[in-house]
This record gives C-alpha cells, sequence and structure tokens, in this order.
C-alpha cells in the first residue's frame, strides 16, 4: 500500500530536479530567453523524464517567484530568462 503523501514527494523531486536543470542550462545559456516549448525543447532536452507542460510552467513560475527567472510578455507570448541576465 502507498504511504500517504508518496506522489508529492515524488512530485517535489521531480520539481527540483527541473530547476536545477533550468539553472544548469542558464549557467551554460546566460543569455538564453524561450517560451514555454522552447523551455521544454532546449532548456530541459536529456532529462530522464519527461515533464508535461504543467508542470514546467509551474516550475517556471515558482522559480519567478524566487526571483530567479524573468517573464516577460511580447506579442502575447511569455518569455523566460535568467533574472540576472535581466538587468
Amino acid at each position: 500500500m502507498p504511504r500517504p503523501g508518496r506522489n508529492a514527494d515524488e512530485r517535489e523531486r521531480r520539481t527540483l530536479a527541473l530547476i536545477a536543470r533550468v539553472r544548469r542550462y542558464l549557467a551554460s545559456h546566460p543569455e538564453a530567453q524561450d517560451d514555454l516549448s522552447g523551455v521544454r525543447e532546449l532548456w530541459l532536452d536529456g532529462e530522464l523524464f519527461e515533464p508535461d507542460a504543467a508542470m514546467v510552467e509551474a516550475v517556471l513560475g515558482r522559480m519567478v517567484k524566487a526571483r530567479q527567472l524573468v517573464a516577460i510578455t511580447i506579442d502575447g507570448k511569455v518569455l523566460y530568462r535568467s533574472a540576472d541576465a535581466a538587468v
């Protein structure tokens, strides 16, 4: 029988793995700026699991809230970039 919170624990583990991957990508590509689709295809390429768009969007939102990323809207499209590159 699965223990309570197991799914939440797994989701948090995956979330932290995605955050780490985004940070690694931006360390190598500090001027990167992409929409959700670009983040999934480029920034998270090579992940051991393929996160769905909702999970990636939640991770990006969490990173924006933590001021690690900046979200800007251009022509109705939300783009994400490093907060360090946003100055």
